[in-house]
This record gives structure tokens, sequence and C-alpha cells, in this order.
């Protein structure tokens, strides 16, 4: 990690529409805070290193989800994404 994390409210399952995407399907939220100030940062991207750093890490896959997750990991870049991440 890049850096300690730290949440108030563990991550929260919904049903329905995905933020800031086209489509419904169970998702997750988990809004963290960071001890340092841009430290995701990646060029103009406040979160490109995060995102970089989750790409293709392996998850565990068939328990309660309602996508197919293949392959079973977080995909962040390319075509096949199914973790996106934004600053709130």
């Amino acid at each position: 990690m890049r850096s300690n994390v730290e949440w108030s409210q563990d991550p929260q399952r919904h049903d329905g529409l995905i933020p800031n995407q086209d489509g419904k399907a169970v998702h997750w939220i988990w809004q963290f805070d960071v001890e340092r100030d841009a430290i995701f940062l990646k060029v103009n991207d406040p979160v490109g290193h995060l995102v970089d750093d989750l790409n293709n890490v392996p998850i565990v896959p068939d328990l309660t989800n309602s996508a197919d997750l293949y392959p079973a990991a977080f995909q962040t870049q390319g075509s096949n994404i199914n973790t996106w991440i934004s600053i709130i």
C-alpha cells in the first residue's frame, strides 16, 4: 500500500444502478480516507496509481455476484472493467 487507509463505515452492498456507469448490478461501495494528500496522483488523475495498483489483483469468484467475473480479478483498466475508483 502507498498509504494507510481509514474508514468509518464498512463496505456497503447495493443493488441497482452502478455509480457513474451505465447498467445495473449488485455492487459494493467502500469509502475511505488516506493519511497523505495526493498519494495516488498520477499525472492529472487523482486516483491513477490506485487504479494501476488494483488492476488484476485476484478476487474470490462465484460468491453472490450478479455479474460474471472472468478473470476473477479486479479489472480497473482495459475493456473488461469491473472496478471503478473515484474521488468523493
